[in-house]
């Protein structure tokens, strides 16, 4: 089952632009691509402020311990200025009779969700309430959530205050490095949160 993902954007107009602003990275005019970077909302279609995006990543793979698909989500929101999104499987669209629906609308039918474990309702998204297998795949998750990123906006403060840098994303690369600009230098560098160690080239992406 894929991944449907919905962002309020009431005052998002120039994606492509604010992408490439905000995460410091060129997106591939021809494929859409961001380098090393899930490819976000850029050529996404948008209806009452809402834009919406359905990818071939299976549902539950947002879920990961590792919150590798979760982070790469945060840095284009967060690029966009947005601050949460509605992530939930394909199938939430049969919850819907006209399209494109009203955003309003289209969350009250979500509330009417009734799980077999007698839970109801759109959930909110919170890494402790999971449990992971051996393999760090969760394996009690729902079809439908809003995710505030709570805990990854803190770990961006987090980051900022204790190695006085700016966060461009939490997204990971080899070695657990992320990409920082820090004090009055414009360039982007790679940061080990873990260990502090700055990295002046790029490691390689980490793959999922």
């Amino acid at each position: 089952m894929s991944a449907k993902i919905l962002a309020f954007a009431p005052y998002v107009t120039n994606i492509k632009g604010l992408i490439e602003k905000n995460l410091r990275l060129s997106i591939n005019d021809k494929t859409g691509d961001v380098e090393g970077y899930y490819t976000g909302f850029e050529d996404d279609s948008m209806f009452n402020n809402v834009l919406s995006h359905t990818t071939c990543i299976p549902y539950f793979r947002y879920f990961d311990k590792d919150q590798y698909l979760r982070r790469q989500y945060f840095d284009v929101i967060r690029a966009l200025g947005l601050k949460k999104m509605w992530v939930m499987t394909e199938m939430m669209d049969n919850y819907i009779d006209e399209e494109p629906p009203d955003f309003d609308d289209f969350l009250k039918e979500l509330d009417k969700i009734n799980y077999s474990d007698g839970t109801k309702g759109l959930q909110s998204f919170n890494i402790k309430n999971f449990e992971y297998d051996e393999k760090g795949f969760c394996t009690n998750y729902y079809s439908a959530y809003h995710d505030t990123f709570d805990d990854l906006f803190q770990e961006v403060a987090d980051i900022e205050k204790k190695y006085d840098v700016i966060v461009l994303g939490l997204n990971k690369y080899k070695n657990n490095y992320i990409r920082v600009i820090k004090g009055n230098n414009l360039n982007v560098e790679f940061l080990n949160p873990e260990t502090g160690e700055i990295n002046l080239e790029c490691p390689s992406v980490k793959k999922s």
